[in-house]
């Protein structure tokens, strides 16, 4: 949902540049550029919210005996009650090989 307006910016500048490009194939590769780019943000939002997803709801042992041990030692080591409450809920940034967050 956040990456809805990246995507319209990024779309409407592409839309953009490729008319301005007098040159058919030049058009057609500025939008598979821009078309490729929102794809690489989706999937990595995409995981990101699988992991936040997995940190709420996760019923595995491993998530469970990993909440389990955050909370009986977050009171000597205050950064996992952190973990608990904040957890990985969404990019802090974007994908690394693009400029935007989302």
């Amino acid at each position: 949902m956040n990456s809805g307006v990246a995507d319209a910016i990024v779309a409407v500048k592409a839309i953009h540049a490729a008319f301005q490009e007098g040159e058919w194939s030049k058009a057609k590769q500025i939008i598979a550029e821009a078309a490729q780019e929102r794809k690489t943000a989706a999937q990595y939002n995409r995981d990101c919210a699988g992991l936040a997803l997995e940190h709420i709801q996760g019923r595995s042992p491993v998530m469970n005996m990993k909440r389990e041990l955050a909370a009986s030692l977050s009171s000597i080591i205050p950064s996992l009650g952190k973990w608990l409450d904040e957890g990985p809920y969404g990019p802090k940034s974007g994908p690394p090989q693009l400029a935007t967050k989302y």
